[in-house]
């Protein structure tokens, strides 16, 4: 799954980047660019996909609006629908690619549901279950190689949806929707700043850059000339010049790498000046990149702070100086971290915890304390303990086992070593044997027993018939699955209500680490 979050003031997990949040793996394709004036003819090598192989949509993209952002709709009623419709369409307006997709708007008002088979976007305004610094979450199913579903809800909780400019707790709605689309589609974060995909929400309104348009061609190709945008029109920011899209305006700099070597950005005029950065050091706060001596000011719910990035998987190794920690949640991008003030805790692995400091580890997830694991990764874990699903996207924690009900990926995941999903979803949750002869005895309050291929097991009461959220009883004859999933798991947790369909005893498996 993938998230986004904000990164500085001015202006968000995979999360004080638009949660902006995504598991996502280098791609080593190069495209170069054509001359058209608006990117220029430049190699762009920053994109990355959101999944090993880069999976992309079969066919037309059909995206569902659910429920709506109150912020939005206080600005005039039906302008969450035209925002979510924009960012999702300005992707499909990039000449050199071929992507059809279309949004509706549904009258159900519920949040996107992962794994139910429907492509949905929402906006959450109360009950956030997710980190409070994600801007936004969201989560790809991939079978046989094509996205076959995706959901992206976004935090209205958290902050404050704009059309304008975002700054502190307030975020420019189309530029979250269009990270977040971005995802969708199958882009993962890039390693280009000025990238729409990057990993941190830089404020003001974003426009899609030359890099972010190399990752969407190279995803969905066009064969033949670029597409007319007489025809097609352009994204945000772009005006239509003799048949190609030309980028409106210079707009200078906006942070220090916008500029060449030996040179920063002047706060002032916007113009690149000679001389070193400058600003203040780690953990000051901060309303902007130019603030910060690194040249990263995360925009977390607690206000802006100078931070700068480190290895999420390795939080105790010396990437962060005395005094801070490597958050590998913060920003909700597995493997990406932010050094953030606070030093290690006494509390030993598999202890409760509150925050990443009360922690030997560093990392206090779920609460508890855990290390972060590759979850397709092989015995990356200490013995006793297993890699769960964590908070950042695609990423792991080591944890004791777990309990009945939890979600997992595997039967090694439970204390009882049993896993029961939907057919082709890529999560499941927890379940144990029971004894159908015990009636209501035979399984804890909330689960019943059925039979599940050959076996009788404690699952969900809430499990239901196809196309429905609960209340039915399974009808639908169970398979065994005996291949790996189609790609990483979801960014996001799944409850055990999200086991809609087929149920499916995950089979004993070998994890498999993913190619470098």
């Amino acid at each position: 799954m993938n998230t986004h979050r904000p990164s500085q003031a001015s202006g968000s997990p995979a999360r004080t980047s638009l949660g902006w949040r995504a598991s996502s793996l280098v791609f080593g394709a190069l495209l170069l660019l054509g001359t058209h004036a608006a990117f220029g003819a430049q190699p762009v090598r920053a994109y990355r996909c959101l999944r090993f192989g880069c999976p992309s949509w079969c066919g037309p993209v059909q995206v569902t609006l659910t429920s709506h952002s109150a912020d939005l709709e206080a600005i005039a009623p039906g302008t969450t629908l035209s925002t979510v419709d924009e960012a999702f369409s300005d992707w499909t307006r990039v000449s050199c690619a071929s992507l059809e997709a279309s949004v509706t708007e549904s009258l159900s008002a519920t949040p996107p549901f992962f794994g139910d088979g429907a492509s949905e976007v929402g906006f959450i305004e109360t009950n956030w279950p997710y980190d409070a610094n994600a801007i936004g979450i969201s989560d790809v199913q991939v079978i046989g190689g094509c996205i076959r579903e995706a959901d992206t809800v976004l935090n209205g909780q958290n902050y404050t949806w704009v059309l304008g400019a975002g700054d502190a707790g307030r975020v420019n709605a189309y530029g979250a929707v269009l990270h977040e689309a971005g995802h969708f589609y199958g882009l993962g974060h890039s390693a280009e700043p000025r990238s729409v995909m990057w990993f941190l929400y830089r404020g003001g309104r974003p426009i899609l850059e030359a890099d972010d348009f190399a990752g969407l061609c190279e995803l969905y190709p066009r064969s033949g000339d670029p597409a007319d945008c007489d025809v097609t029109g352009c994204p945000l920011g772009y005006a239509c010049e003799a048949h190609s899209c030309a980028q409106v305006g210079n707009p200078g700099c906006i942070r220090h790498e916008d500029c060449d070597e030996g040179e920063r950005c002047d706060a002032v005029t916007g113009a690149c000046v000679l001389g070193a950065p400058t600003g203040d050091a780690l953990g000051a706060p901060c309303v902007d990149d130019l603030d910060c001596l690194s040249g990263l000011c995360a925009q977390l719910v607690t206000g802006g702070v100078c931070t700068q990035a480190c290895d999420g998987l390795q939080p105790r190794a010396v990437a962060c100086p005395d005094g801070f920690i490597c958050d590998g949640d913060a920003v909700g991008v597995c493997g990406t971290g932010l050094c953030l003030v606070g030093r290690p805790g006494d509390a030993s692995l598999g202890a409760p915890c509150e925050e990443d400091s009360d922690c030997a580890s560093s990392m206090c997830d779920g609460a508890v304390c855990a290390t972060p694991c590759d979850p397709d990764g092989v015995d990356n874990c200490p013995n006793g303990f297993v890699c769960e699903p964590g908070q950042a996207a695609g990423c792991g924690a080591c944890k004791p086992p777990l309990a009945l009900g939890a979600r997992c990926r595997f039967n090694e995941d439970c204390r009882d070593g049993m896993c029961v999903t939907n057919e082709g979803a890529e999560t499941g949750a927890c379940a144990s044997l029971c004894d159908p002869s015990e009636g209501r005895q035979a399984c804890p309050a909330g689960f019943r027993c059925d039979v599940v291929g050959d076996l009788s097991l404690c699952v969900a009461s809430a499990i239901s018939q196809p196309g429905l959220r609960g209340g039915a009883s399974c009808s639908v004859t169970p398979a065994l699955r005996t291949s790996g999933s189609s790609g990483a798991g979801p960014s996001s947790p799944l409850g055990v209500t999200g086991l809609l369909g087929a149920l499916v005893l995950l089979a004993r498996r070998a994890r498999r680490r993913r190619p470098a």
